[in-house]
C-alpha cells in the first residue's frame, strides 16, 4: 500500500445566532493562517484515495501514527515545546489496585507516561457522572515518545497538538488546565494566546486541519512541505 499526503485549503464553517452555518473563524480565536475564510488540510492518501473512504482507514493509527509525528515535529523549532491534547474511548482493559479497570485511550497514555515520569508537563481533566465518564490529557512528550502517543490517541477525531515557544510553556499547560470542559473551540481559544501553530486531527482520522497566530497560510505551507510518499 502507498501512503502519500497533499495539501489542500478547505472552509471553516461556524453557527450563527440563527443557528445557521456560515463561513467564518469563532469569536475570539485568533488566527493568522485563515485566507478567504479557509484553513490549510493535510490529508492522508492510501494508493491515491482519502484514506477515510478507504478499509486501510481501520487501520489508521497504525498507518498514520508515524506519519503525524513527522508532520508534528516539522512545525516544532528547538524554540518551542509541543503539546498534545488527547481524549477518546476505551481502548485497553487491566487490572490496578486489584481491580479489573478499562482505560481510555488518555487514561493510558497519562500512566504510561505521564506518572511513569518520562513527561514532566502535564494536565489532566476528568468529569464523572452517574451515566458519563469524560477525560483528557494535555502533555508535553518527550520526542521520542511522540509517535507512540499518537498512535495510542489517533483514530477517534480527538488528537490535537500546540506548537508553543517554551518560554510559554507552563503558561499555556496552566491555562488549559483552567478550561472547564476542553472541547475543541474552547481548547483552540484558551490556547491561541500561547501556540504558535495548533493542529487537530480532521476528517474521521483522515487528516490533519492548522491553525497558527504566527505564520500566514503561505508561509504555513512551506513549512509543511508534505512528503509526497511515506
Amino acid at each position: 500500500m502507498r501512503i502519500t499526503s497533499r495539501l489542500v485549503a478547505e472552509p471553516v464553517w461556524v453557527q450563527g445566532p440563527s443557528g445557521r452555518s456560515r463561513p467564518g473563524v469563532p469569536r475570539g480565536l485568533l488566527c493568522n493562517a485563515v485566507e478567504d475564510g479557509r484553513l490549510l488540510v493535510l490529508q492522508f492518501l492510501a494508493d491515491g484515495k482519502r484514506i477515510e473512504r478507504t478499509p486501510a482507514w481501520q487501520r489508521a493509527s497504525e498507518l498514520l501514527g508515524s506519519r503525524v509525528a513527522v508532520v508534528l515535529r516539522r512545525i516544532t523549532t528547538s524554540r518551542d515545546a509541543l503539546l498534545l491534547s488527547i481524549g477518546g474511548p476505551s481502548i485497553e482493559k487491566r487490572r490496578l489496585g486489584g481491580r479489573n479497570v478499562t482505560l481510555t485511550s488518555d487514561e493510558h497514555i497519562l500512566l504510561e507516561y505521564a506518572l511513569a515520569g518520562r513527561s514532566q508537563r502535564f494536565a489532566f481533566h476528568e468529569r464523572r457522572g452517574a451515566d458519563e465518564h469524560e477525560s483528557r490529557l494535555l502533555i508535553e512528550p518527550a520526542q521520542r515518545d511522540v509517535s507512540a502517543i499518537v498512535r495510542a490517541g489517533w483514530g477517534w477525531g480527538t488528537l490535537r497538538s500546540y506548537t508553543v515557544p517554551r518560554s510559554k510553556v507552563d503558561l499555556a499547560v496552566k491555562a488549559w488546565s483552567k478550561i472547564e470542559e476542553p472541547t475543541p473551540w474552547r481548547e483552540l481559544a484558551a490556547l491561541s494566546s500561547y501556540a504558535k501553530i495548533a493542529c487537530e486531527e480532521w476528517s474521521d482520522g483522515g487528516a490533519l486541519r492548522f491553525w497558527s497566530t504566527a505564520l500566514a497560510q503561505r508561509a504555513l505551507a512551506k513549512r509543511l512541505a508534505p512528503t509526497r510518499t511515506w
